[in-house]
């Protein structure tokens, strides 16, 4: 009787041994995968716009002074016109001298085609650059303008093409600056549109008389250059 209970005994202790072992086994496996160290977070990219700063906020004067110069321009033709129909070319109707005002807004909007790959391409100052000489010549141009065509191809096609060349790069340049305060940028720099439609006209109508068309003209063309 003593020997068949320490046989089960012996029986049960290796039974015990092999479930601790197989305990220890698991154990042993499955603690490198809970010890393993976490990988660290991915760090958060961060933005390359500053969103202000002095060079931001000089953007935005440039593009007030483009926005002023192109726009502005194309808001003075009307005091040009009266001009035109009064004194100048008395033998061409309304609707004729119109064309060149019309073409000189066309060809500011479809200047986009142009300038916007070459903004894109990395070609921003030479464009700007292009686009403000042909307005300033196109203006030079037009004070010694006598005859309807010759007006035409001066303020309609030079300084239009000029305008198209500057009026979309000025306004894109300023999302690479801005992220939260963007439409405020670009809203401050597109008032340079009705502010230079007030001045010009009314630097014309006072210039006019006293010292002519020609120098009138001469003088907006320095106020842009």
């Amino acid at each position: 009787m003593d020997k068949d209970s320490e046989v089960a005994s012996k029986y049960i202790s290796d039974d015990n041994a092999e479930i601790e072992l197989k305990q220890g086994s698991q154990s042993n496996t499955s603690s490198p995968e809970e010890t393993s160290p976490t990988p660290p977070p991915a760090a958060s990219p961060t933005s390359p716009v500053p969103d202000g700063g002095l060079n931001a906020w000089l953007q935005v004067l440039g593009g007030w002074v483009v926005l002023a110069a192109s726009w502005g321009l194309v808001n003075t033709f009307g005091a040009y016109q009266t001009y035109y129909q009064t004194v100048m070319l008395t033998s061409e109707s309304a609707s004729t001298i119109s064309w060149i005002g019309s073409l000189q807004a066309c060809l500011l909007l479809l200047g986009g085609l142009v300038s916007g790959p070459l903004f894109d391409a990395g070609y921003f100052t030479p464009t700007m650059i292009g686009g403000l000489l042909l307005i300033c010549f196109g203006m030079f141009m037009t004070s010694l303008c006598s005859t309807y065509w010759q007006v035409l191809l001066a303020q309609g096609v030079c300084v239009g093409i000029g305008m198209g060349l500057t009026f979309l790069p000025a306004t894109a340049i300023q999302s690479q600056y801005f992220a939260k305060r963007r439409a405020f940028a670009m809203g401050v720099a597109g008032t340079g549109s009705p502010v230079g439609g007030i001045i010009f006209p009314i630097i014309f109508s006072h210039l006019l008389p006293k010292i002519g068309f020609g120098w009138t003209t001469r003088v907006i063309a320095f106020i842009i250059l």
